[in-house]
C-alpha cells in the first residue's frame, strides 16, 4: 500500500511543486479524489439534494399556491373581459365592459409579471388614446385609469361611434380582446413554471452555499 500511496503523491507533487504547502494541497487534492472513488462524494450529493429538495416543496409550496392563485384571478378577469368587449351591443352590454375592464386593470396592475404589466399598461394607453370617441359614448377615464359610465349619454350616442369603437378588426374593442388574450397567455406561462418548482426544487438550492455545489456538476 505505502508504494502506492508513495505513487499517488508523487504523481500530485508533479502538479503541484515540492514546498510544504503545495504538498499540503496535493494530500487535499488525493483525500477528495479518494473519497470519489470509494463513493463518499455520491452518497454526500444524494443526501444534500433530498435535504434540499424536501425543504424547497415544504418551505414554498403555500407560495407557490398563493401565486397561481392570484395569477388565476387576473387570468379569469383577462378572459372576462375579452368575452365582454366582443359582444358590445347596447348599453347593458357596455356597462358590463367598464366594470370588466377596471377589474382587470386593478388586477393585472398587481401583477409581478413583466408580461402581464406590459400588456395592461398598453390597454390603458390605447384607451387613453381614444378618449375623445369615448367620451362620445359617455365614458370617462379617471387619473387610476378606470373607466366611468354614463349611460344616459351612451343612450343617445350616434352608432357609428360604438361601431367605430368595438366593431372590426383594428377596433378598440379588437386591441382590447388581443391584450388580454396577451395576459392569459403570460398568466399560462409563469404557472407551468410555478407548477415545475415543487417538482424539481428548483428553489432549494437559490440563496445557500448550494448554489456552489450545483453549479460545480
Amino acid at each position: 500500500m505505502s508504494t502506492i500511496n508513495n505513487d499517488y503523491s508523487s504523481l500530485f507533487d508533479s502538479l503541484y511543486g515540492t514546498s510544504s504547502s503545495q504538498n499540503v494541497s496535493s494530500m487535499n487534492f488525493l483525500s477528495d479524489w479518494a473519497s470519489v472513488k470509494n463513493g463518499s462524494m455520491a452518497k454526500l450529493s444524494k443526501a444534500y439534494y433530498a435535504k434540499n429538495s424536501e425543504k424547497a416543496e415544504k418551505a414554498d409550496a403555500s407560495e407557490i399556491k398563493e401565486a397561481m392563485q392570484a395569477n388565476n384571478r387576473i387570468k379569469s378577469d383577462a378572459e372576462t373581459l375579452k368575452k365582454s368587449v366582443e359582444n358590445i351591443k347596447d348599453v347593458d352590454d357596455l356597462k358590463q365592459f367598464v366594470e370588466d375592464y377596471n377589474a382587470m386593470i386593478k388586477s393585472g396592475g398587481d401583477s409581478d409579471n413583466k408580461s402581464v404589466l406590459r400588456n395592461t399598461l398598453s390597454m390603458t394607453q390605447m384607451v387613453s388614446k381614444h378618449s375623445t370617441l369615448l367620451g362620445d359614448l359617455g365614458i370617462t377615464i379617471g387619473e387610476d385609469n378606470k373607466l366611468t359610465l354614463d349611460e344616459e349619454t351612451a343612450g343617445k350616442a350616434d352608432k357609428s361611434v360604438w361601431k367605430s369603437l368595438f366593431s372590426g378588426v383594428g377596433s378598440l374593442g379588437d386591441m382590447i380582446g388581443a391584450k388580454a388574450s396577451g395576459i392569459v397567455n403570460a398568466v399560462n406561462t409563469e404557472n407551468n413554471k410555478l407548477s415545475n418548482y415543487t417538482q424539481s426544487g428548483t428553489f432549494a438550492g437559490t440563496g445557500s452555499v448550494g448554489n456552489i455545489y450545483d453549479g460545480s456538476y
